[in-house]
C-alpha cells in the first residue's frame, strides 16, 4: 500500500511517518510547502491512501486561509478526478470548523470540497452489495469510466476497497478528523499551541503568560491521534458502514484549564528537587510528563542527587511517589554493616546490583537465646519452630539449619541465634522482601563497593520514621 502525506514535515505527519515506518507493508510518500506544485500529480496517481494534513494556521494575510486549507483540498480532488483516481483521503480538519472566522470557515469549506469529492466517487458506483472483481457489468470497468485506469485502487489487490468487506458495506472514500487542540512530541512552540509553548519555556527556564488561567481546553494527545489514523487506513481497510464520507472523532480528549497545565509543567520541573514522580495513573498527566520531557534542551537530560555520604558509604534518594513509596541506591564500603533497625508497618526490597553481601533478620524482641533460671524474661524471648515458649531452668538454642531455596536461588540460612541470612550478589540480581516486625542489617562482605537498590513501601517521613533501632545480634 502506497500512502501519501501532505504536511509531512509537521506536527502530525513527522508522528504519522515515525509510525508508518516501523511497519513493513505500507510506502510512504511525501509532500509538503518544500516540494513544487509539478510533483503533486505524480504522487497522487500512485496513492492508494492520502493523508491530508497539509493546512494554513498562522498566514501572514487572512486570504491565505482559504487558499491553503480549501484550495489546496479542492486541487487534490481535483486531479484525482480528472485522472480516474479515487483513493481514501483523509482529512485532518478542526473542531474550530463550527466557528466563523476565516480559519474555521477556511477549514469548513475543505470539508464540503472532500464531501463533494466522495460523493462524486460513489457516483460511479452501483448500489451495494457489489462484488467489484467479479462484475463484468461495472460502470468501473468499462473505457468509458472516468475511473477506469490501471492504478485505480478500485481494480488492483493494493486498494482497501476490493477486499472482501467491499461486498458488504458502503464504499467509503474520505474521512474527516475535527481534531481539538493536539499536544505531545514534536509540536513546534510559540506558534499555535498553548501546551508545547508553556512546556518549551518552563523546560528552558523562559517566562510564559497565562492570560486566563481560568480559560479551558479540549485536548488530545498526539499518539491517540496517529493511531485512530492508522487503524483506519492501515489496520482495518475497507471497513465502511456510514456512506461515501464521514467526520470522525478522536479519543480520548481532556478538558482542562491553561492554570492547571501551568501548575502540573510546574509540578515536573520541581520533581528533579523534589523526587516526586508525577501520577502516572492519571492518564492527561502521563502524556503530559511525556511532552514536557521532550521539550527539555539535549544538555539538561542529566540532574543531580543529593548524596549523604559518611565513612561507611552513602545514601541516595532518587524517586518518590506518595502513593507507592520511594527508590534509593545505597552504597556499603567493604566490611561495613548498615542497618539494625525494623519497622512496624513499612515494608521494603532489596536488590544488591554490584558487590556482594549478606542480609541478615531476626525477629524483633526475640533472640533465640534464653535463661528463665530467674523465672523472668528480662526483655527477651525464644523461638522454635515459629511458637514463643517459655523455659524452666534449661537454656534452649534452635538447632541450625541450612536451607537451599530453590525457588530464589539464595543463599538462606538460620543461625544459632535465630537470625535468618541471605547472601546476595550482583552476578545474580535477586530481589529479598524486608518484612515489617524484622529487624535487618545488609553487611558488605567484598573488597569492593556494594550497591544496593532500595524500595520502601512509602515516602520517609522525619516526623514519622517508623524505624526502631535494634540489632540483628542482639548486643
Amino acid at each position: 500500500m502506497k500512502i501519501l502525506i501532505t504536511g509531512s514535515n509537521g506536527f502530525i505527519g513527522r508522528n504519522l511517518i515515525s509510525h508508518l515506518k516501523t511497519r513493513g507493508d505500507v510506502t510512504i510518500l511525501t509532500f509538503d510547502i518544500e516540494n513544487r506544485p509539478d510533483e503533486l500529480p505524480g504522487l497522487l496517481d500512485q496513492a492508494d491512501v492520502i493523508f491530508h494534513l497539509a493546512g494554513i494556521n498562522r498566514p501572514k494575510d487572512a486570504s491565505e486561509f482559504e487558499t491553503g486549507n480549501a484550495g489546496l483540498t479542492h486541487d487534490i480532488c481535483e486531479q484525482l478526478i480528472a485522472i480516474g483516481r479515487t483513493p481514501l483521503i483523509i482529512l485532518s480538519s478542526s473542531i474550530q470548523a463550527e466557528l466563523d472566522n476565516p480559519y474555521g470557515i477556511s477549514k469548513r469549506h475543505a470539508e464540503e470540497v472532500l464531501k463533494a469529492y466522495a460523493a462524486k466517487c460513489a457516483a460511479h458506483l452501483p448500489p451495494p452489495p457489489f462484488n467489484i472483481q467479479n462484475s463484468s457489468h461495472s460502470p468501473l470497468t468499462t473505457h468509458h469510466s472516468p475511473l477506469t485506469t490501471h492504478h485505480s485502487p478500485l481494480t488492483t489487490h493494493h486498494s482497501p476497497l476490493t477486499t472482501h468487506h467491499s461486498q458488504l458495506t458502503t464504499h467509503h472514500f474520505a474521512s474527516i478528523y475535527r481534531l481539538p487542540n493536539v499536544f505531545g512530541k514534536w509540536c513546534r512552540p510559540n506558534y499555535n499551541s498553548a501546551v508545547a509553548t508553556f512546556c518549551h519555556n518552563i523546560a528552558n527556564d523562559l517566562p510564559i503568560q497565562v492570560s486566563d488561567p481560568a480559560r479551558e481546553l479540549e485536548l488530545v494527545y498526539i499518539d491517540d491521534v496517529v493511531a485512530a489514523l492508522v487503524k483506519e487506513a492501515v489496520e482495518q481497510p475497507g471497513v465502511r458502514t456510514d456512506g461515501p464520507s464521514d467526520r470522525r472523532t478522536v479519543g480520548p480528549t481532556y478538558r482542562i484549564t491553561l492554570g492547571r497545565i501551568v501548575e502540573l509543567l510546574q509540578a515536573f520541573k520541581r520533581s528533579r528537587f523534589d523526587l516526586q514522580v508525577p501520577n502516572q495513573a492519571d492518564d492527561f498527566t502521563k502524556k503530559l510528563y511525556a511532552t514536557y520531557l521532550s521539550y527539555l534542551p539535549p544538555d539538561k537530560f542529566s540532574y543531580p542527587l543529593k548524596m549523604n555520604v559518611d565513612a561507611h558509604g552513602s545514601f541516595t534518594e532518587f524517586l518518590k511517589t506518595p502513593e507507592r513509596g520511594q527508590v534509593s541506591i545505597n552504597i556499603s564500603k567493604p566490611n561495613i554493616t548498615k542497618g539494625n533497625h525494623w519497622h512496624r508497618t513499612k515494608n521494603e526490597k532489596f536488590l544488591v546490583v554490584s558487590g556482594r553481601g549478606v542480609i541478615r533478620f531476626r525477629k524483633a524482641g526475640e533472640l533465640g537465646v534464653v535463661s528463665s533460671e530467674s523465672g523472668v524474661w528480662s526483655g527477651k524471648q525464644m523461638r522454635t519452630s515459629n511458637i514463643e515458649q517459655s523455659t524452666s531452668n534449661v537454656e534452649r538454642k534452635l538447632p541450625p539449619l541450612n536451607v537451599e531455596r530453590s525457588t530464589l536461588n539464595v543463599r538462606c540460612s538460620c543461625c544459632e541465634a535465630g537470625v535468618i541470612e541471605y547472601r546476595v550478589s550482583g552476578e545474580k540480581l535477586e530481589v529479598v522482601d524486608i518484612p515489617p516486625g524484622y529487624t535487618h542489617n545488609i553487611e558488605n562482605l567484598g573488597d569492593t563497593d556494594m550497591v544496593t537498590v532500595m524500595w520502601a513501601s512509602e515516602t520517609f517521613d522525619p516526623q514519622k520514621p517508623d524505624t526502631v533501632f535494634e540489632k540483628v545480634s542482639g548486643e
